[in-house]
Order: structure tokens, then sequence, then C-alpha cells
């Protein structure tokens, strides 16, 4: 995966995407969604820089806030 691959969380999605379907690739599995920082399942992935994720889990042990 691209290290622009973020973890989202259904909700956000809906926010960024609207009506859109996500295509899910791989099965669940917890994560921390890159703009809310909830816990979520969803297995939806977005391509965004990960400076401007405010929940960027990338390289960390836990999420960090930017």
């Amino acid at each position: 995966m691209s290290r622009w691959n973020h973890a989202i969380c259904r909700m956000c999605w809906g926010l960024k995407h609207g009506p859109r379907e996500p295509v899910r690739v791989i099965p669940p599995k917890e994560e921390t969604c890159c703009y809310c920082g909830e816990p979520t399942t969803a297995s939806i992935y977005t391509r965004d820089d990960p400076s401007k994720t405010p929940y960027c889990a990338h390289d960390r042990a836990a999420p960090v806030r930017r």
C-alpha cells in the first residue's frame, strides 16, 4: 500500500464523497480513521496527503493529531 493510503470511517467517507460507494479490497480489521480519529472496521481507504490528514498513523505506534 502507498504511504498515502489512509483508513477512513464510513461517516467521514460519506462527508468527503457523498453517496459514492467505496470499493473494499481487504477484509475488515480495526484501524483509526485519518480524519476523525475514531476506531473503524470499515476497511475503506483514501489517498490523501499525510500532512492534510489530522490523525495520520503511518510510522507511529499510535495515531497522532497533527
